[in-house]
């Protein structure tokens, strides 16, 4: 409610200029006046009445939290405001996108739609969410739309989808406009490439792991991390932000009999074993090895036909990475992904760690990724040797040591990445990486059966998954 007020000014008089929308009426033109913090309700009113002559016989303001505001509201109005009169009636929730021309509907569900907005001032695009919270019935599907809302506003990451506002309307409605990421899944992206070099995998996982450092740092667990959950901001940029924290929770509060939310394939052993006594950032960072895996190889290390098997798998977690593709691989990398595949979640890194293991310090990064963007294939791996050879001597002795003071354990890098699983004799390929229907949480799934809106953030080319 105070987003559209402003502290009172020395002089009383310091001018400032408002927008009035129509209640109800999202399309139609604003009225634009110029008021002072001396001013009054009949002032605002007489300026209507003379723009829609008789229309106005009772005059109601509201902010775009729907709030009703009174005399004493109007001296706190910043400048820029946007309001919305009514001639008596309650507040109507469409006026919340008066900013905003509405260019299409991109999905629509029973519990509620996303459209496609654009800025009328900026022209931006944005996707703008309305989920009807009071036909979802379900207690903890209600409790999860508005635990997203809390967190999205909270969260202020590069590589985390912005919610540019986020409110509930009085009629139990909650919106989300946020920003509009138009590249599509990195999944699809991968799925074209088939699988990325080591360096094209480094540079999209860097920002990931910084991402979730980030998230892990505020106590916050995403929980279904999976490659349909990051996403490009156009399909010309390697910049990828993750989205969909419908069912995140804190380290600090969760409700143990729902551990088992997310997606199976990128689940962590202790979740499938059933022997979790809390939640905690470890199972975030096997999704991310999952992830990291898929992207080097191409195909999920734990597939198997069956759920059952699967978990077996999983549970034991055994892989291996094909010798072909091995032998491109840095130590270096192959070390990150084992430390982040470790069944057990006591001694599995940290994303504190991740983001200063040897693989992801370098130095320019990001920039040596964007740099390397437009080579083929050939040419990056030519180029990623190269790169291998110029690290830095210091990161080389640190890898070293890390490796000699865990020569007496399990996690000996020359004896674990000889461990076979059995190789089904047809290894799944990238497209096997989408989340079978019936492995998703189900409140994600906010519709009917034929057209669904999830909690994900809409895409030109991926908006709604099976």
């Amino acid at each position: 409610m105070f987003g559209d007020y402003d502290e009172l000014d020395s002089t009383f008089q310091k001018e400032k200029k408002i927008k009035i929308f129509i209640n109800g009426n999202p399309l139609s033109n604003p009225m634009q006046l110029k008021i002072t913090n001396s001013v009054r309700f009949k002032d605002i009113h007489r300026q209507l009445d003379e723009k829609y002559p008789g229309y106005f016989k009772e005059l109601k303001l509201f902010n775009q939290e729907g709030v009703e505001l009174n005399s004493d509201d109007l001296q706190y109005i910043k400048n820029g405001a946007q309001l919305f009169a009514s001639a008596g009636e309650d507040f109507d929730s469409n006026s919340t996108f008066s900013e905003y021309d509405m260019v299409k509907e991109l999905g629509q569900g029973g519990f509620g739609k996303v459209l496609l907005g654009v800025h009328r001032a900026t022209k931006d695009k944005v996707a703008i969410k309305v989920v009807k919270t009071n036909l979802i019935g379900n207690a903890q599907d209600i409790d999860m739309v508005f635990r997203e809302a809390e967190i999205m506003k909270s969260l202020n990451h590069k590589n985390i989808v912005k919610i540019k506002n986020c409110f509930t309307l009085q009629n139990m409605q909650v919106v989300f406009i946020m920003e509009y990421l138009e590249g599509g899944e990195l999944l699809a992206r991968l799925e074209e490439q088939k699988r990325f070099t080591e360096q094209e995998a480094k540079g999209y996982f860097r920002q990931i792991a910084d991402a979730m450092s980030y998230c892990h740092r505020n106590k916050l667990i995403h929980r279904d991390l999976k490659l349909e959950n990051i996403l490009l901001t156009s399909s010309q940029s390697n910049e990828v932000k993750i989205i969909d924290f419908g069912i995140a929770g804190s380290i600090a509060n969760v409700n143990i009999d729902n551990l088992d939310a997310g997606s199976l394939r990128y689940m962590a052993p202790e979740v499938l074993s059933q022997k979790i006594t809390k939640l905690t950032s470890a199972i975030d960072v096997w999704a991310m090895g999952i992830i990291l895996y898929c992207m080097l190889v191409g195909e999920l290390p734990f597939y198997a036909e069956s759920n059952s098997v699967s978990r077996d798998l999983i549970c034991e977690g055994n892989y291996t990475i094909p010798p072909q593709i091995s032998k491109t691989l840095s130590p270096e990398c192959k070390n990150c992904l084992k430390s982040m595949l470790d069944t057990n979640p006591e001694t599995r890194i940290s994303t504190v760690d991740l983001v200063n293991h040897p693989w992801l310090s370098e130095k320019k990064l990001y920039e040596q990724f964007e740099e390397h963007k437009e080579s083929s294939l050939n040419e990056e791996e030519v180029s990623n040797n190269k790169k291998q050879n110029e690290i830095p001597q210091m990161l080389k002795q640190t890898a070293a040591q890390k490796s000699a003071n865990r020569q007496s354990g399990s996690l000996n890098s020359k004896t674990v990445y000889q461990n076979k699983i059995n190789v089904l004799p047809n290894p799944k390929p990238a497209s096997s990486f989408r989340s079978n229907s019936n492995n998703h949480f189900a409140a994600k799934n906010l519709g009917s059966s034929s057209t669904q809106v999830n909690t994900r953030i809409p895409t030109k080319s991926t908006f709604l998954k099976k």
